[in-house]
């Protein structure tokens, strides 16, 4: 608190919240700062993307190899054309054989494994087989409903057993105590 006794006319970097007596200059934004120190060494990038984007500039990128739009950085001209031969052909070969993220096949793998949706996209060139889908009801296969499911987990005989057994010694324990002293219901006869 204030010398004053008001709280609310001092800066946050002044108020004690800890209640401790210990004042921080910086306040509350010291503990959501967070500090890496950076041991190797420095090198400066002295080269720009410089491919041709859709607007007509060029990606203003500066990486030090690959700029993530646009694949490995190579020598471009002013107009964004790559200078080197030999790179444009590797370029156009990597180009073809890079698969986008969102087709990775690990994460696709795992999609389907989670979900059982397959979200692969064919091959160009191969026709896939569409399958038809007829619009009629199978009424042989059972239905998958909520109802069905908690059904099945219900009335599975280990767990109605394992009720059973509840029950009968909450029964037990009852008639114990109502008459313990009966010679009919002290032994027990299951």
């Amino acid at each position: 608190t204030n010398q004053d006794g008001h709280s609310f006319w001092t800066s946050n970097s002044v108020i004690d919240t800890d209640c401790d007596g210990i004042i921080q200059p910086g306040g509350s934004d010291i503990l959501r700062t967070r500090v890496i120190e950076f041991t190797g060494k420095f090198e400066r990038v002295d080269r720009q993307c410089r491919a041709p984007l859709p607007s007509g500039r060029l990606c203003p990128r500066e990486d030090r190899f690959k700029c993530p739009f646009h694949g490995r950085i190579v020598p471009r001209d002013d107009l964004g054309r790559v200078v080197d031969l030999e790179n444009k052909i590797i370029l156009e070969k990597e180009k073809k054989q890079s698969v986008p993220d969102w087709q990775d096949p690990q994460l696709l793998r795992d999609i389907q494994h989670q979900t059982g949706v397959d979200l692969k996209m064919p091959e160009k060139g191969s026709k896939r087989k569409r399958k038809r889908n007829s619009n009629l009801t199978n009424l042989k296969k059972e239905q998958d409903t909520p109802r069905s499911r908690l059904e099945k987990k219900v009335f599975k005989k280990s767990s109605v057993k394992k009720v059973a057994n509840i029950l009968d010694g909450i029964d037990q324990r009852k008639f114990r105590d109502k008459f313990g002293d009966q010679f009919n219901y002290v032994h027990d006869t299951a």
